[in-house]
Parts: structure tokens; C-alpha cells; sequence
């Protein structure tokens, strides 16, 4: 699955951490707004993304819906 990050429909200027959890377990931590990961398991996952700014300023968002993986 391919996940990005954008604010207001554009790719986020540099600087930001983007902390992934993809909701079977797997976390990863980059400075890249986007990455896609394999999920290992079937069932429903809800990916969740923390950006973190130059400033130490947090956003947190998640998926709308979980994700069935199958």
C-alpha cells in the first residue's frame, strides 16, 4: 500500500518527521511524506500518522475507515 502525506492537497515542505503506524504493528519513522509498506496479516488495520515539525509541534491524523487487509 502506498501512503502519503500532504497538507492542503500539496507535498509538505522539508523538515518534517513523519511517524507511521500502520495498525498491524509496524511502525516507521522518516523524514520522507511517502513510503509503502507490505502488511503481514490479514484483518483490519487503521493506519495512523504523526508529523512532527522543525518546532517539535505534533499533528496526529488516521485513516477515515480501517484498512481490510485480505
Amino acid at each position: 500500500m502506498r501512503l502519503s502525506a500532504t497538507v492542503d492537497g500539496e507535498q509538505p515542505p522539508g523538515g518534517y518527521r513523519y511517524r507511521r503506524h500502520f495498525g498491524d504493528g509496524t511502525q516507521l519513522e522518516t523524514s520522507e511524506a511517502t513510503t509503502t509498506h507490505v502488511f503481514d496479516r490479514e484483518g483490519p488495520c487503521l493506519p495512523r500518522l504523526v508529523m512532527t515539525g522543525q518546532d517539535g509541534r505534533q499533528v496526529l491524523t488516521e485513516a477515515a475507515e480501517a484498512v481490510t487487509v485480505d
